[in-house]
């Protein structure tokens, strides 16, 4: 379940409900969430979404007694920091999130891909190439290997 932003519309003025706000000129961590310092503690590493969270929607606190420590993103876009794209949610909720927005990252490859790499007569090297993935990876599949 979504939390809108409750906090007045001028707040807001100046973000789109509809596009994302990503400044490209900001720091990204690994996960490509923004980065930015926190005025409050001097944090320079604090995610620039839970930060614009809670300057201009609101705590970041449990709700309905389920642990809502987590600031999603609706968009699915890790470095948006559009206020009407973030709410509030728990664990599951954000993990949920990752796989709906970004698909499960322990496989690269989707069944196609490996029945592609299968019938393929391109070398291992060609296809490590084509289709992102370590060469070893391939030689594993063609060897009848599966990664599930």
């Amino acid at each position: 379940m979504s939390h809108a932003p409750s906090s007045s519309p001028a707040k807001f003025s100046g973000f789109s409900k509809s596009r994302c706000y990503c400044p490209t000129w900001l720091s990204t961590s690994k996960s490509g969430h923004t980065q930015l310092t926190d005025p409050s503690t001097q944090n320079i590493n604090c995610g620039g979404h839970r930060l614009i969270y809670r300057l201009l929607v609101g705590k970041i606190r449990p709700r309905l007694g389920v642990d809502a420590s987590f600031v999603l993103h609706r968009c699915g876009n890790a470095s948006c920091i559009n206020p009407y794209h973030l709410y509030l949610g728990d664990k599951e909720q954000n993990d949920r999130d990752a796989r709906l927005h970004r698909g499960d990252r322990r496989f690269k490859l989707s069944i196609s891909d490996i029945k592609e790499i299968e019938n393929s007569r391109k070398s291992t090297k060609e296809l490590s190439l084509q289709f992102g993935v370590h060469h070893q990876t391939i030689a594993a599949l063609r060897r009848g290997h599966y990664p599930y």
